[in-house]
């Protein structure tokens, strides 16, 4: 177990190296250019993840509005209620910040995880029903959410009750806390659709639809409106339901920022992976189907 942690460190420590590089590198080439980039995913967090996220994130963390007969322990095998509807509710980076937020071992995390790690289906309407239609929107969502449960059952186990310290902290140590980690996903969405451009500025003569699913495995909001611009519907029907549940590498660095070390990396990328894949094959058979 230590070995496998030490060696996830390693590896990210390397990616964050090359990182480092390749944004040092392209700031010095085109300063300017990347400077909008930051303050472009800056108004897009403004715009549509800030208003949704901050007012959901303090009020499940200060008013318990979940049932006294676990669902997620009937269904999954662990009693993570606070987590998983909030997460339903608010979507990324809430379930995982509470996740980090519990007295769970690094396995109920893990397990908690598969299931609690979801986008705001509020936002999957309004950002896809613009660009695709209103039953396109309504098959995403409904793809997405039940890829969140059927990854839950596959990563199913007995897990016992998670018990979230939130509910006996101060109503000020709360705002705090909502804050520090709404400023958290700003930064990183910001960071992301810098990242974006710069990718698309090192792969200049890639066809327009895999620079678009290159742009969502980095970011997913980024990778929905690429994709939604350039493709056919039910292409990017599909495409959409796997951004959306895997999120991309920008939710991947909000969760491990959030969950304080409670889950390894590998495990990580691993259950929004299979997350991903099971709602991208519910999404085409959909799509496919119905449009």
């Amino acid at each position: 177990m230590q070995e496998r942690a030490q060696r996830d460190k390693f590896i990210v420590g390397i990616c964050s190296t090359a990182l480092f590089c390749i944004v040092v590198a392209a700031f010095l080439s085109s300063p300017q250019k990347y400077m909008h980039s930051f303050f472009n995913g800056v108004t897009a967090w403004a715009y549509n993840v800030l208003p949704v996220l901050f007012p959901f994130a303090l009020l499940t963390s200060a008013f318990r509005i979940f049932p006294k007969r676990s669902l997620s322990r009937a269904l999954f095998g662990i009693s993570a209620d606070k987590a998983w509807l909030s997460s339903l509710i608010c979507g990324y980076p809430v379930g995982a910040k509470l996740i980090g937020e519990s007295n769970c071992t690094p396995q109920q995390a893990a397990q908690a995880f598969s299931f609690c790690s979801t986008a705001s289906p509020m936002f999957l309407a309004s950002t896809t029903a613009a660009m695709l239609g209103a039953r396109a929107a309504a098959i995403i969502t409904l793809c997405h959410v039940t890829a969140c449960v059927l990854n839950g059952l596959l990563y199913r186990k007995k897990g016992g009750e998670m018990v979230f310290r939130s509910y006996n902290e101060s109503f000020g140590n709360k705002v705090t806390s909502a804050c520090l980690s709404v400023l958290c996903v700003g930064g990183l969405i910001a960071l992301f659709y810098m990242l974006s451009d710069i990718l698309r500025d090192l792969l200049p003569t890639a066809d327009t639809l895999s620079l678009c699913i290159l742009s969502g495995a980095l970011e997913m909001t980024n990778g929905i409106i690429s994709v939604c611009n350039v493709a056919e519907q039910k292409t990017a029907v599909t495409a959409c339901c796997f951004f959306t549940s895997f999120g991309g590498a920008c939710v991947i660095a909000q969760s491990l920022a959030l969950l304080n070390g409670k889950v390894r990396a590998s495990a990580l990328i691993l259950r929004k992976f299979t997350q991903g894949c099971i709602s991208a094959a519910l999404g085409a058979l959909c799509a496919f189907t119905l449009l």
